[in-house]
C-alpha cells in the first residue's frame, strides 16, 4: 500500500469519492464533451492518482487541479476539434495505453511527462493547419519557423507549454517545485521532444521506431522463452493484475514523512461500496530490461503520445463518429478561410461537402496512417489488441458509408 496523496483539500477528496468518475476515467471509450471540465479535471486528478505522481514528485493536489485549469484556459474553447477536451483525450487515451501494459517500460518520471505532454501537446491551437500557418505568413509562422521543417504549431506548443512548467513558486499551478534544476530541465525538454512528436510529418519516422520497438519486444520475448521453462508472473500477468495493489484514498497528515510505511488498512476500508472508503488501483511498475536507457524510453514515448494523438478511432464507432464530426468541420471551417483568402494550403480540405468524401477520406486516414502505428503498438503492448481491432471494425463501417 503507498502513502496517502499529498494535502488533499477538502473539496476535493469530496468529489473524488465518487465511484462513478472513478470508475468512467478506466473506461477506454470516453468522449470528453460528455463532461464538464471540473468532473475533467477530477478525473486527470485520479489518472495522477493512480500513479501515485502527487507523493513521488511531492506535488500539492490544489497545486495539480490549478495546472489543469491554467492549461484548460489556454485552449480555444471555440475550434471544433484542437480544444482542451481533445487534448483531456489524448491523455486519458496514453492513460489507456500506459495501464493496459505500457507502463512496464516507463518509470514515473516517464508517465509525469506523457500525461503533461499529451495535456499540453495542442495548448493554443488556432484551429488551422501549419501549411495554412506559413501560407498566411502569420505571427506564429515567423517566430517558430525553421530551416526545413514546417512544424510551426508543435514549436509554439512546446514553447507555450514550458513557459507554463518553468514558473515561479508563488503562482499556485508550479508542478515542478519539488525537482532540483537539473530535473526541472530534463522534464521540460522530455515534454518538448514529445510534442514535437506529434508533427504529422514526422509520423513515418514514428512509425518506423514503434516497429522497431515491437521488433525488439518480440526477440525479447523469443530469446526469455528459449532459454527459460519458467516465465515470470509479471510477464504474464495481464493489466489488470499488473495493477492489483490498491490505493486507500485516505489523509496523510501534513507533518508526516515522506518515507512512513503504511498500516495494513481495515476490511472496512476495503470495501468497494463505501464511497468515502473507495480505493483505486495504482500500478506498480516492473522493471524490464529491454527499455535500460533514458533515450530508448524518450523515443517509446512520444510513439506512445502520438498513437494517442491519431488514435481516436480505436474508441468505440460511437465515439469515434463524433470526432469525426468535429475534426472535419475544423478542416471545412479552415477552407473557407482559405477560400475568402484565395489561397489553398490542402487540396482535400476543399473536397468534403459530401459525408461520402469524408467516410472514405476517413478509411484512407485510418488505413494509411493509423493503422500502420497501431499495429506495430499492439505488438508491443499485446493487451492492446482490442483497440486495434476496434479501429479495424470502424475501419470497415466506413467503408461501407461511401
Amino acid at each position: 500500500f503507498t502513502r496517502a496523496a499529498k494535502n488533499r483539500s477538502a473539496d476535493i477528496e469530496d468529489d473524488l469519492t465518487d465511484a462513478q468518475l472513478v470508475t468512467t476515467v478506466m473506461n477506454y471509450s470516453i468522449d470528453p464533451y460528455d463532461f464538464d471540465d471540473e468532473q475533467l479535471f477530477k478525473m486527470a486528478l485520479i489518472i495522477f492518482r493512480y500513479y501515485d505522481l502527487p507523493n513521488e514528485f511531492d506535488i500539492d493536489e490544489t497545486t495539480i487541479v490549478h495546472f489543469f485549469r491554467i492549461v484548460r484556459e489556454m485552449y480555444e474553447s471555440e475550434n471544433y476539434f484542437h480544444n482542451f477536451k481533445h487534448a483531456w483525450g489524448v491523455m486519458h487515451m496514453c492513460f489507456q495505453i500506459l495501464k493496459n501494459g505500457g507502463e512496464r517500460f516507463l518509470d514515473r518520471f516517464d508517465v509525469f511527462t506523457v500525461l503533461i505532454a499529451a495535456l499540453c501537446h495542442d495548448v493554443r491551437h488556432p484551429g488551422n493547419s501549419n501549411a495554412y500557418e506559413v501560407a498566411t505568413e502569420s505571427y506564429v509562422s515567423k517566430k517558430f519557423s525553421k530551416v526545413n521543417e514546417v512544424c510551426v504549431l508543435e514549436r509554439y506548443h512546446a514553447h507555450v507549454t514550458a513557459s507554463i512548467l518553468l514558473t515561479e513558486d508563488d503562482v499556485g499551478y508550479n508542478l515542478l517545485s519539488s525537482m532540483n534544476q537539473a530535473d526541472r530541465e530534463r522534464f521540460v525538454q522530455q515534454v518538448d521532444f514529445i510534442i514535437l512528436g506529434t508533427d504529422m510529418a514526422k509520423h513515418v519516422i514514428l512509425v518506423n521506431e514503434a516497429r522497431d520497438f515491437a521488433s525488439r519486444a518480440t526477440s525479447e520475448i523469443l530469446q526469455c522463452n528459449s532459454t527459460s521453462s519458467n516465465v515470470s508472473a509479471n510477464s504474464q500477468a495481464s493489466s489488470a493484475q499488473r495493477s492489483s495493489v490498491r490505493l486507500q484514498r485516505g489523509r496523510k497528515s501534513q507533518n508526516s514523512s515522506r518515507d512512513e510505511q503504511d498500516d495494513e488498512p481495515s476490511q472496512e476500508s476495503k470495501s468497494p461500496r463505501s464511497p468515502r472508503n473507495l480505493s483505486i488501483m495504482v500500478s506498480r511498475h516492473v522493471s524490464t530490461q529491454l527499455l535500460p536507457d533514458a533515450d530508448a524510453r524518450l523515443h517509446l514515448k512520444r510513439v506512445i503520445v502520438h498513437s494517442a494523438d491519431i488514435g481516436a478511432q480505436t474508441q468505440s464507432i460511437e465515439v469515434a463518429l463524433k470526432w469525426v464530426d468535429r475534426v472535419y468541420s475544423e478542416y471545412r471551417d479552415q477552407a473557407e478561410r482559405e477560400r475568402n483568402l484565395g489561397i489553398m494550403t490542402s487540396p482535400f480540405l476543399h473536397d468534403l461537402k459530401e459525408d461520402t468524401k469524408v467516410f472514405s477520406t476517413q478509411y484512407s486516414f485510418i488505413n494509411d496512417v493509423v493503422e500502420p502505428i497501431w499495429v506495430a503498438l499492439t505488438t508491443l503492448i499485446p493487451d492492446l489488441r482490442f483497440a486495434l481491432d476496434q479501429l479495424v471494425a470502424n475501419k470497415t463501417y466506413y467503408q461501407g458509408l461511401f
